[in-house]
């Protein structure tokens, strides 16, 4: 019915070896092909029983509903898609700051209730602004891309990895005592760092600062945790940049001849 777009009545499903039921009483059965302005959404499947055996007349009503179970099933579809648009960054495809915000409130108050521990990353990726500079804006969209994969594929499912503005992602892990965070956030940074990426025709690597919070060592509050983790970002980010800065200026100079 999906691939013909006709409906099809039988009778009795007894005489057509082909037809497999969800009934183990099945005598006969109706499927209605559920459309929206031309297009294919849905089959709607009906079988009968020896109890209520379907008839030519029950076709018809079947075909009436679906008439109107393909607006519905629609305009559901179109809203869920809203809906779902609406909690995502569109670069990445990740949970966005709002998103973000509404789980890790929720991911919170479960930790309370239940006296586990909740931890926060807070990632940031270092000189991404020289990467717009350098190779273009779309380079840096491809950068952030390569990240959010990277960051993924190392998390686990209960994870909930964010973008939660221009070049900083966070995560949210459930059930997990800040040591086990620390460890985490050490094999998010090796993950990262350890392949280039190709842009603009070049291999360029790149390097994460991360900072870590814990309910309840770190804090009570999102607001608390975030500021704690946020920081400790940046300490590591200036702690970077300090020794890449110590490192160019011990270069000793050439010999003069």
């Amino acid at each position: 019915v999906a691939q013909s777009g006709i409906a099809s009545y039988v009778r009795h499903t007894s005489e057509d070896p082909t037809i497999v039921g969800a009934l183990a009483d099945m005598s006969s059965a109706i499927a209605v092909p559920i459309r929206h302005a031309g297009r294919m959404i849905g089959v709607l499947n009906v079988e009968g029983t020896y109890w209520r055996n379907l008839e030519f007349e029950d076709l018809h009503l079947l075909q009436t509903f679906a008439e109107h179970a393909g607006t519905i099933l629609h305009n559901a579809q179109v809203y869920a898609r809203m809906e779902w648009l609406a909690t995502r960054d569109p670069l990445t495809n990740l949970p966005n700051y709002r998103e973000f915000r509404n789980r890790f409130r929720e991911e919170l108050a479960y930790a309370q209730r239940h006296a586990t521990p909740v931890s926060l990353l807070v990632i940031d990726l270092d000189a991404f602004k020289s990467i717009n500079d350098r190779y273009g804006h779309l380079a840096g969209d491809e950068a952030l891309r390569t990240v959010a994969r990277r960051l993924s594929s190392e998390l686990r499912f209960e994870d909930i990895l964010a973008r939660y503005a221009g070049d900083e992602f966070v995560a949210i892990l459930p059930s997990t005592e800040r040591v086990v965070a620390e460890t985490v956030a050490a094999r998010l940074t090796e993950v990262v760092s350890a392949t280039p990426i190709a842009l603009d025709g070049n291999e360029v690597y790149l390097s994460l600062s991360l900072g870590v919070a814990t309910w309840p060592d770190n804090g009570a509050t999102p607001d608390v945790l975030i500021d704690h983790a946020d920081e400790l970002m940046y300490q590591v980010k200036r702690a970077s940049a300090r020794a890449a800065s110590t490192a160019i200026h011990s270069v000793p100079y050439p010999a003069p001849h």
